[in-house]
């Protein structure tokens, strides 16, 4: 489930009685900052005193390997020819196991572990 309100969020400015702007987090970025009154709620600071038994909960992001070493290129999508220094060069759209799209990347095939098994499987 979701929850029902994210936030706090600073108040940027007031548009009339109905809207206000706000200045977003980083995941929030792409939304546009204006919304209705309707949707804002006040913050109010946890109170331990009304609320005893609630605790803080903890997250724990776990660690991700960014290195290089830990991609490994699952399949080739679409290759493209570019043209390099008068040269025309081949680039594969690669894949990588375990990641979305959004971590795809154009390679050239000397920089493809594995190219030759790779390539023949994508054509």
């Amino acid at each position: 489930m979701r929850d029902s309100f994210t936030g706090p969020f600073f108040v940027k400015a007031l548009h009339g009685k109905n809207a206000v702007e706000v200045i977003l987090t980083e995941e929030f970025s792409r939304k546009h900052p204006t919304f209705p009154v309707s949707l804002v709620n006040p913050y109010r600071d946890p109170n331990p005193d009304k609320f005893p038994l609630r605790q803080k909960v903890k997250v724990v992001i776990p660690p991700m390997d960014k290195t290089p070493q830990s991609k490994v290129i699952q399949k080739i999508l679409r290759d493209k020819r570019l043209r390099v220094e008068n040269r025309d060069v081949m680039i594969y759209l690669a894949r990588y196991k375990g990641m979305s799209a959004d971590h795809d990347e154009w390679l050239l095939e000397k920089d493809i572990p594995d190219s030759a098994i790779l390539l023949r499987k994508s054509r």
